[in-house]
């Protein structure tokens, strides 16, 4: 199946708005001063709504269809990039994943460069929800649905990874009070995986942050378990203190990295007066242990296929003007200058200014200038054959750039 012209001008047109955004400058040049996943470099975020991500039993013998919201930062090209699923609070009874502080986060560390979900997940508590006062067999079975769905969305990400350009080794999990003991759920509980959807991938996070969460006795903890940022409050009376205090205990014992900050009071997640503190600690936490400068440095800090296209693809494969002829940019090792890069770029004649799509070829840069590598007569068919016949495996991050593929 060929592409329309309309959908050939989509996918050029998607290219010139990712490079000519990407942060750095107009051009699309990366920027080695600008700090990535931890300074806010893209100033605008797509949102898609309502992705279904799995299902599972709910109240009365009904099937819940379980929905995130993804958000991306839009312009941004690097081919891997890390993740971030955010657990809304409201005791297992209530809450949605347009609250406050879900939406919050998930805008803000996207502007950072993070893939960020917020997450809808079973509430089955009774109608009076779940603290200190009403712990009940229900609560503990409504908390243990809820990590199940969260550890869905994990394995989701990791089965979309590809379209969406994710790094599966570099997912985490936050929430707050109810949220939280979720995500304490889903990094300390990954070998339970529930059965929410989508059971061939891990569940699995690099990280996790617990605000006014944790879980009780720091159960199930192993030396497994990926470390892990709780605050609490010394005198939560909603969640209890020492469920972080515990937990974070008992990750010591096991020998994984945890840090706890208390709070003074006996306040509950408390966003108004401590949203700065829970941002600034959680963006510095989640850069060490998502290993995020390596990241940083690989994708936007090493002459990368943006810095090269701009002075040459133009002149070497004789377009009138080369963001006519662009389709995907790539990646190939770091090196001085350009060399080894890689790009798929519209073969039609110039004059058809990139609408023809009939014909794709793959380039390299090599020698001092771009050549052709493979010549693509179908970029949807041909595509994974180009793959088989010898292009660098990580050709394969671009992929999701095709919908059919």
């Amino acid at each position: 199946m060929k592409p329309s012209r309309r959908g050939a001008a989509v996918l050029i047109i998607t290219a010139l708005v990712l490079l000519a955004s990407a942060p750095g400058n107009a051009a699309g040049k990366p920027n080695p001063s600008v700090k990535h996943y931890q300074s806010p470099v893209f100033s605008t975020v797509k949102v898609t709504r309502d992705v279904q991500y799995g299902n599972a039993n709910g109240l009365a013998n009904s099937r819940v269809r379980l929905r995130l919201d993804l958000y991306e930062p839009a312009g941004d090209w690097a081919p891997r990039r890390p993740a971030l699923i955010w657990a809304h609070g409201g005791a297992f009874q209530g809450g949605d994943k347009t609250d406050e502080v879900a939406t919050t986060l998930a805008v803000l560390f996207a502007k950072l460069g993070y893939v960020t979900a917020s997450i809808n997940y079973r509430t089955l508590a009774p109608p009076s929800g779940c603290d200190t006062a009403n712990l009940t067999s229900t609560c503990f079975n409504a908390a243990v649905a809820a990590g199940d769905d969260a550890k869905a969305a994990v394995r989701w990400l990791r089965a979309h990874a590809t379209r969406y350009r994710l790094d599966g080794n570099r997912i985490a999990i936050g929430g707050e009070s109810a949220g939280g003991i979720i995500a304490t759920e889903v990094g300390t509980t990954a070998d339970r995986p529930g059965n929410s959807g989508n059971p061939r991938f891990p569940s699995r996070v690099a990280a996790w942050i617990s605000i006014s969460g944790g879980v009780p006795g720091g159960q199930l903890v192993d030396r497994t378990d990926a470390p892990g940022l709780l605050f609490s409050f010394v005198s939560d009376a909603t969640v209890p203190a020492a469920w972080s205090v515990q937990t974070a205990k008992a990750m010591r014992r096991a020998g994984v990295r945890v840090r706890l900050e208390t709070l003074p009071g006996s306040g509950h997640v408390d966003w108004d007066q401590y949203h700065a503190r829970y941002e600034r600690d959680s963006i510095t936490f989640l850069y060490q242990y998502l290993r995020l400068a390596q990241l940083d440095r690989a994708h936007y800090q090493t002459p990368g296929p943006a810095q090269c296209y701009e002075t040459r693809i133009n002149a070497d494969l004789g377009a009138t003007s080369w963001h006519e002829r662009l389709v995907v940019g790539g990646y190939g090792a770091p090196s001085p200058g350009c060399e080894n890069n890689y790009a798929l770029v519209d073969s039609c004649p110039p004059a058809e200014k990139g609408e023809c799509g009939d014909s794709l070829s793959l380039v390299r840069f090599v020698d001092n200038r771009w050549r052709q590598y493979i010549s693509l007569p179908n970029p949807v068919t041909c595509y994974s054959q180009a793959v088989r016949d010898g292009v660098p495996t990580r050709w394969r991050d671009l992929s999701g750039w095709f919908p059919d593929c």
